[in-house]
């Protein structure tokens, strides 16, 4: 018979968000409240929930969670109907997270009737760490510049796809005499001048990642 358990894999830390980090509360209580939902969902089996229990409840006190979080986010909430689901009405204003001066704002907010989303500020890691690579200019969404000739002519386009994608689609089209799809390949036909593509620069660009 398969008695179906939560499944950690053998690197899981049972590292979660800690209880005295600065982040809102209710950020906090649904860490637990999903923990607790998760293993209800992956098994029924009283045998089964009440080790779970044990866990969570070992694991979420060595993160710093106090009992009555812990019981508050335990227990079971009734399923709710998703089939008509009501759409957010009314302002919302979004602001940094300060403990303690986000919730009045937040209380404050609601006797007006604004629901508040709250946004993380910035941290010493986001100062000091980069994930995202450095986008090169070749692939940035762009104002271009593009010299003509030595007759002097540029032609400044812009596009919201990436400049290498958009220099090739020029290059093409100068290779096919299209002139229908490109300005410079018209340039390039009729008046038999070579396009200096290495002198192609960016006279404005928008990092859109």
């Amino acid at each position: 018979m398969l008695t179906p358990t939560v499944y950690r894999k053998p690197t899981h830390t049972d590292r979660y968000l800690y209880f005295k980090s600065d982040h809102p509360n209710h950020v906090k209580r649904g860490i637990v409240r999903c923990l607790y939902q998760r293993a209800r969902r992956v098994t029924n089996m009283s045998e089964n929930l009440k080790e779970e229990d044990k866990h969570l409840h070992k694991v979420l006190e060595s993160n710093g969670y106090n009992n009555a979080t812990i019981r508050a986010g335990s227990k079971e909430l009734p399923s709710k109907d998703h089939t008509d689901t009501e759409q957010v009405k009314g302002l919302i204003l979004t602001v940094p997270y300060i403990a303690g001066l986000s919730e009045s704002i937040q209380r404050v907010c609601r006797d007006f009737d604004i629901k508040t989303a709250f946004k993380s500020g910035k941290t010493l890691r986001s100062h000091l760490t980069k994930v995202k690579d450095t986008i090169p200019i070749t692939t940035e969404s762009s104002s271009v510049q593009y010299t003509l000739h030595s007759c002097g002519k540029v032609h400044i386009g812009e596009t919201t796809r990436r400049l290498e994608q958009r220099v090739k689609e020029h290059q093409d089209a100068c290779k096919r005499g299209d002139e229908k799809v490109s300005a410079i390949a018209e340039h390039a036909w009729q008046q038999h001048h070579p396009i200096k593509w290495e002198k192609v620069r960016v006279v404005d660009s928008t990092d859109d990642t």
